[in-house]
């Protein structure tokens, strides 16, 4: 509805056999729903961004901002 890519992030904190909630010494979760500062970095690091796309999206949001 929005044009908001949807991303599965299981792969980035999630092995086969387990999900975990730190990452080399770091926890990445504040609660058991919600990143913290050290998760969003973490993920961030990993997705791939730009997403396919996300240039003709850039323009739609641009004008959805202004019309709040």
């Amino acid at each position: 509805r929005f044009g908001i890519p949807l991303l599965n992030v299981a792969q980035a904190f999630c092995t086969e056999e387990v999900c975990r909630a730190e990452k080399d010494g770091n926890i990445l979760y504040r609660d058991s729903n919600h990143l913290n500062a050290a998760g969003a970095r973490y993920l961030g690091s990993v997705l791939p961004i730009p997403w396919p796309g996300a240039e003709q999206k850039d323009a739609r949001l641009s004008e959805a901002r202004t019309t709040f």
